[in-house]
């Protein structure tokens, strides 16, 4: 009896250690443009949407193949997307599927405020739209 309790308890232990173990997922996508993809960038600083207008503009800055921050030049990106007036998103349009890094930037004319923030995106998604929510941070 207490060989097939233990037995039951090794037996129960493996299966929540298997059942529990990280799979690495591989995007085996190229990324980049001429795609069918849409992510839409969502400012957001303090909870609350964030939208360019006519004195203050939101851009979203996509570096192909990175997950991690590239840094804050515009030679460490491929593409910029601008927001359009009173919109609180940031359509980028025309990708394909694979790794990217999004840097968001705004800069409030009126008050001389920055803010910014980045994240990273995977997806073998090769069409259709991304809602992707990035938090800003005032620099």
């Amino acid at each position: 009896m207490k060989k097939t309790i233990a037995c039951l308890l090794i037996s129960a232990a493996a299966l929540v250690i298997t059942s529990c173990k990280k799979e690495s997922v591989e995007i085996q996508c190229t990324g980049g443009t001429g795609g069918n993809l849409q992510v839409r960038i969502i400012p957001d600083y303090d909870g609350n949407p964030v939208m360019s207008t006519e004195n203050s503009l939101v851009e979203a800055h996509v570096a192909f193949g990175k997950t991690e921050f590239p840094g804050a030049g515009n030679s460490n990106y491929n593409r910029k997307f601008k927001g359009k007036k009173n919109e609180p998103f940031v359509n980028c349009n025309s990708l394909k599927c694979g790794l990217f890094y999004f840097y968001v930037t705004y800069s409030d004319e009126l008050t001389g405020e920055s803010y910014s923030g980045g994240i990273p995106l995977g997806t073998d998604q090769p069409e259709g739209t991304i809602e992707l929510k990035v938090p800003l941070f005032k620099n």
